[in-house]
C-alpha cells in the first residue's frame, strides 16, 4: 500500500488544493501554502493533528488525477470514501470516469460503495463504460466486485440505465467485457436486453459483437426478427 511522504504534504496542497469542487465541502480559500512556509516539524506530525490541511475537494481531486499518495492521505485523516461533489459524484466515480485504473481498484479495496448513484444516476460502472476504458470496466466486473453490485437491492432499478450507456458509449471491447460477465453468470436475458437495445438504437457494433462474441441462440428471442425489421443487419 502506498503511503503519502510527510515531506510531500505541502506539495499536495499546493499544487492539487482547492480545485475540485465537493458538495458542502468548506476549503481555506485564500490561505496560501507552499513547501517554504510549513516547517519540517510540522510537515513530519500525526495524521490526526495535520487533518486540517486535507478537505473532500483534495481527495475527489486526487481520485480524478490518480494521485494515489494524496488520496491515501486523505483518507488517512479521516476524510471519508464517500464524499460527495457538486454533481453528487463520489471519489469512486471521479477515478471511474477519468479511467484512472490504479485508483478504482484502490478505492474499491477500501470497501468504496459500488451502487451508489450520482446526481445524473449513474453508477461507477455507468461511467467506467463513458471513460471508454476497458481496463476500469473489468475491474468493476471481477467476480468480488461485480457480486456487490449485483447483490444491491437497487441494482435492477438501474440495470437498464448501465445497458443504456452500453448501448451508447461502450466500445467493442467494452461490450465484449459485459457479454463475458454474463456469460460467466449464465445469464442470457441480459445480453439478450442489450441485443435488443442495440437493435433499436440501431448500434450496428454492439449488435455484430454481440453475435460473434455470446454464443447465445438469438433465433428464440427473435432479435434477427427485429433486427432485420430496424435494417441494422445486411
Amino acid at each position: 500500500m502506498s503511503t503519502a511522504r510527510p515531506d510531500n504534504l505541502a506539495r499536495h496542497i499546493r499544487d492539487k488544493g482547492h480545485i475540485y469542487s465537493a458538495r458542502g465541502d468548506n476549503p481555506v480559500v485564500g490561505v496560501e501554502v507552499s513547501v517554504s512556509s510549513v516547517p519540517d516539524s510540522a510537515l513530519a506530525v500525526a495524521n490526526n493533528n495535520c487533518a486540517g490541511l486535507f478537505n473532500s475537494s483534495m481527495l475527489l481531486q486526487a481520485a480524478t488525477t490518480g494521485d494515489i499518495d494524496l488520496l491515501e492521505a486523505c483518507l488517512q485523516t479521516g476524510i471519508s470514501i464517500e464524499s460527495r461533489a457538486g454533481d453528487g459524484s463520489t471519489p469512486l466515480h471521479c477515478a471511474a470516469r477519468a479511467g484512472q485504473v490504479a485508483t478504482v481498484e484502490i478505492l474499491i479495496q477500501k470497501e468504496a460503495e459500488v451502487i451508489v448513484s450520482n446526481d445524473k444516476k449513474r453508477l461507477p460502472l455507468s461511467e467506467a463504460i463513458m471513460s471508454q476504458s476497458v481496463e476500469t470496466v473489468n475491474i468493476l466486473l471481477k467476480d468480488e466486485v461485480w457480486k456487490r453490485i449485483i447483490g444491491a437491492r437497487a441494482y435492477w432499478l438501474l440495470s437498464r440505465q448501465v445497458e443504456e450507456h452500453l448501448v451508447r458509449y461502450g466500445n467493442r471491447e467494452i461490450i465484449k467485457a459485459y457479454i463475458n460477465r454474463q456469460n460467466a453468470d449464465s445469464d442470457e436475458n441480459s445480453v439478450v436486453s442489450l441485443m435488443r437495445a442495440g437493435v433499436h438504437k440501431g448500434n450496428k457494433t454492439l449488435v455484430d459483437t454481440i453475435l460473434h462474441h455470446s454464443g447465445i441462440d438469438y433465433n428464440k428471442f427473435c432479435c434477427l426478427h427485429h433486427a432485420a425489421r430496424f435494417g441494422v443487419l445486411r
